[in-house]
């Protein structure tokens, strides 16, 4: 369980850093070719539901590593 738990908050790590630099729109050559509903950044539009994406990533990939805590401590009371 706490390998399980250390490599998924990992993965969740890493697609929340995926989402939010797609949600950014800074990988089109072009921000007009981008779409986006929301906040104009660096005359890029933000992709509102992207940036959503990455935020719960993030708070599954805590959830993860305090899952991971809770299985480290709880080896020991065995």
């Amino acid at each position: 369980c706490l390998t399980f738990s250390v490599v998924a908050g990992c993965i969740f790590v890493v697609g929340g850093i995926l989402e939010a630099y797609y949600a950014t729109g800074a990988w089109a050559n072009n921000c007009d070719e981008v779409g986006g509903d929301g906040v104009v950044h660096n005359g890029c539009r933000a992709i509102i539901e992207w940036g959503f994406a990455s935020a719960f990533c993030f708070i599954l990939a805590v959830l993860y590593f305090i899952s991971a805590f809770f299985a480290h401590n709880n080896k020991y009371f065995d």
